[in-house]
């Protein structure tokens, strides 16, 4: 039994939904869906983050209405106005999800997947298969149980992939203080995650809009309870049960290189597994700046990824350029800085490891892929991947004029001095190496100098071997 009613807005700010129903599930379970944009334009899947449901597609509402789609964005099991499903996983949301567009009659369809949204929409992907015209990856969660255990990641991601490991204690219990603090305090919340947030995020997240929405958007998925949250993030960190290689869809994936929530590591690691994705990092964007500032971007993008049959090629990466990139001075200034650095002729590689699952080994080989002169810095190595080690920053070559650093902070403050006195002037601080006293070192010495969260295996294309 479907009920489609028209909707009402919580507030005038709010983006109207075109309609709101719940839909009967096979097993007897209610799913709650909203619709947003044009009414009878091209059919688009919205796959909502964590926590979130159907009403933060609103964010999207208005480029969906110029582009000519219809937004359908459904509540996972456990938020908003869907029953929760103890236990579920990937597979189980996108068995609810194909039942949703059976009887909404969605022949051919688009998929889009923001944040905690995108391992639902690659399931729900691989289940339809040629039935989605296109699939997107908006700051994409990837696949957290296949990180190698050196991989830099923000807090909460660590303990993620370290409970997945132990599961001393159930998820429900370790989640139910955030669960509460959302939704007692969704303001508190909302401000807390700023402070940790780029730049460019607490820029948009300051937007009463953009505000009043996200604040909407968690008290109604969390109106029941934690179940939602708690299976979402349980299904992030199991193996996802579906092979991402199976997914018959042009793929487009976008991140940005400021995102501190979800780091351009994840669109990295998931885009690699995917059979064919076209990937577009964007200079200084976050984890929400992206899909509030590009929506317009986006959509297009589907829309003409739709026109063209999966090539089978593997994964590229790109950097949007100033024709794409908002006129605000900073995110042009670090595209240019990116330039700049990479047009050394020759680069070192400071914290380089012969260690092929650390970052220090995987950027030397990201040069070589690239064709790159590269020279690994590293006073206990003779040999780094064939190529002859320094032992000191002060032992590169003249024409070595942009080194790479994967260090620990402590150690970074100490490379930048004796860099700046060899005489470079690009410097690429990859994520986790940042220090704030070697930025400020960096700026007062006037170095081109990357240290906003951007990966350099990202801007590059590595691909693991």
């Amino acid at each position: 039994m479907e009920i489609a009613l028209p909707a009402t807005s919580p507030d005038p700010s709010f983006p109207a939904a075109l309609c709101t129903g719940t839909l009967r599930l096979s097993d007897g379970r209610q799913l709650g869906w909203a619709e947003f944009g044009a009414s009878s334009g091209l059919p688009l899947l919205y796959c909502h983050g964590t926590p979130g449901c159907r009403l933060e597609a609103g964010l999207a509402a208005e480029a969906a209405a110029r582009a000519g789609f219809r937004l359908i964005a459904a509540d996972r099991p456990g938020y908003g106005l869907s029953t929760p499903a103890s236990g579920r996983h990937l597979a189980d949301v996108a068995s609810d999800l194909v039942e949703l567009c059976c009887h909404l009659n969605l022949q051919r369809l688009f998929l889009l997947g923001v944040s905690g949204g995108a391992p639902f929409a690659c399931a729900t992907a691989c289940r339809l298969g040629t039935r989605v015209a296109a699939l997107g990856l908006v700051s994409p969660v990837g696949p957290l149980d296949e990180f190698p255990a050196a991989t830099p990641l923000p807090p909460i991601w660590r303990g993620l992939q370290a409970w997945s490991r132990r599961q001393l204690l159930p998820l429900g219990l370790l989640m139910a203080p955030l669960r509460l603090l959302i939704r007692a305090f969704p303001e508190t919340f909302l401000r807390a995650q700023a402070r940790r947030l780029s730049a460019r995020d607490q820029e948009v997240l300051a937007a009463p809009r953009v505000r009043q929405l996200l604040l909407t958007s968690w008290r109604d998925a969390l109106q029941k309870g934690y179940a939602g949250l708690r299976d979402d993030i349980a299904s992030f960190a199991r193996p996802w049960g579906f092979p991402l290689a199976g997914i018959d869809a042009s793929t487009l994936l976008w991140h940005g290189s400021a995102d501190l929530l979800v780091p351009a590591a994840f669109g990295e690691l998931l885009a690699g597994r995917l059979r064919s994705c076209r990937t577009t990092l964007y200079p200084g964007e976050g984890h929400f700046s992206l899909p509030v500032n590009y929506a317009a971007t986006i959509l297009q993008g589907l829309t003409a990824a739709s026109r063209f049959p999966a090539s089978g090629e593997k994964s590229q990466w790109y950097t949007c350029d100033k024709k794409t990139t908002p006129a605000t001075g900073e995110e042009i200034s670090m595209d240019q800085r990116i330039a700049t650095f990479l047009a050394a002729s020759a680069f070192g590689v400071v914290g380089a490891s012969s260690n092929r699952d650390k970052y220090g080994n995987k950027v030397v080989r990201c040069y070589q892929q690239r064709n790159r002169t590269v020279i690994p810095v590293n006073p206990r190595e003779e040999v780094i991947e064939g190529i002859p080690c320094v032992a000191r920053v002060s032992d590169l070559p003249p024409e070595a004029t942009s080194i790479s650093i994967i260090t620990p902070p402590s150690v970074t403050e100490q490379v930048v001095k004796v860099a700046i006195a060899h005489g470079i002037r690009n410097i690429w601080m990859q994520p986790g190496a940042e220090s704030a006293a070697a930025i400020a070192t960096c700026e007062a010495e006037g170095v081109n100098l990357i240290a906003d969260g951007s990966c350099l295996l990202v801007v590059l294309g590595y691909r693991e071997h």
